[in-house]
């Protein structure tokens, strides 16, 4: 659903890793997804920020 709405809304990577993401969910796999993209995903913990 986050992903469709950051599509159809045209929300950036960017301003879709700021955005509140409850811990250990799958918007939070998304934040992470999200946060890779200008991150090491080798340096990621799963509380990457």
């Amino acid at each position: 659903m986050e992903i469709s709405l950051a599509i159809k809304y045209g929300i950036t990577v960017k301003e879709l890793k700021q955005m509140f993401h409850p811990y250990l969910t799958l918007s939070e796999g998304i934040k992470i997804a999200a946060i890779s993209f200008d991150k090491d995903v080798n340096r990621l913990s799963c509380c990457a920020v």
